[in-house]
């Protein structure tokens, strides 16, 4: 298997960790001074800031589907995908269109950005949680 595969297998199992809420999985794909930015929030780096962020979302759902919509790969590690990122919170999916960037280095991720509209996520989770208005 050639970098490029490699990568996207990487990222394949990191989202595929998500799906099944294990944050075990999520967090063994990072190497231990990782960064992952959120765009519309402020970066974290190391396993601790990132499992404390992740921990914060993840909470909110009692069911995730990370649906990717097409991945592209350069074959030195970086991985792009399209996602449409559901949650189910209070018996409702929040779905969020995502965009991703993902740095792969020996086998673990080094860098994650992930790009979506934070409004968005605000107002339907102000909706489903009762508090639109």
């Amino acid at each position: 298997m050639g970098a490029e595969q490699d990568a996207q297998a990487v990222v394949s199992g990191f989202i595929d960790a998500f799906n099944a809420l294990d944050l075990e999985r999520i967090m063994a794909c990072f190497h231990d001074d990782a960064v992952y930015h959120n765009m519309p929030m402020t970066p974290v780096q190391g396993t601790g800031a990132i499992r404390a962020v992740i921990e914060g979302f993840v909470g909110l759902a009692s069911e995730i589907d990370w649906v990717v919509l097409g991945t592209v790969s350069d074959g030195r590690g970086r991985v792009m995908n399209e996602r449409l990122d559901r949650f189910l919170i209070q018996g409702q999916w929040l779905e969020l269109p995502v965009m991703g960037a993902f740095e792969v280095d020996a086998g673990r991720i080094r860098a994650w950005r992930d790009y979506f509209d934070l409004g968005v996520f605000q107002r339907r989770l102000a909706e489903i949680q009762g508090h639109a208005g």
